[in-house]
């Protein structure tokens, strides 16, 4: 087993705008993410039928990152939101980047 945590020092920012007769909201996120414990994740295993244990190594963790964030989304109806949102996590050796689009209809 492996123990670890972060924590993120930053800022989070929303602003509404109207883009014709269309509301639309923007956010971002900048912040710094120190990491602590175990960084490199590492796990024991072995097969049922009585094999030698061997350890697997998971990605490392950075310590120290820069977390970056951007979003948008609208309301296109009054039962339709659309949200697309980026988020990045640059680290010496390290990088993580996801893309991340929400449709949400409510009936």
């Amino acid at each position: 087993s492996f123990d670890s945590f972060s924590s993120t020092l930053g800022l989070r920012a929303r602003a509404p705008v109207m883009v014709g007769r269309l509301p639309v909201t923007l956010s971002g996120l900048l912040g710094w993410q120190h990491g602590f414990g175990d960084l490199v994740p590492t796990t024991t295993f072995a097969f049922a039928s009585g094999s030698t244990p061997f350890t697997v190594a998971g990605a490392p963790l950075a310590a120290d990152a820069l977390v970056v964030g951007l979003g948008v989304g609208t309301r296109l109806s009054e039962t339709v939101d659309l949200a697309v949102r980026y988020r990045g996590q640059i680290a010496s050796g390290v990088t993580e980047t996801a893309l991340q689009a929400n449709l949400s209809v409510r009936f």
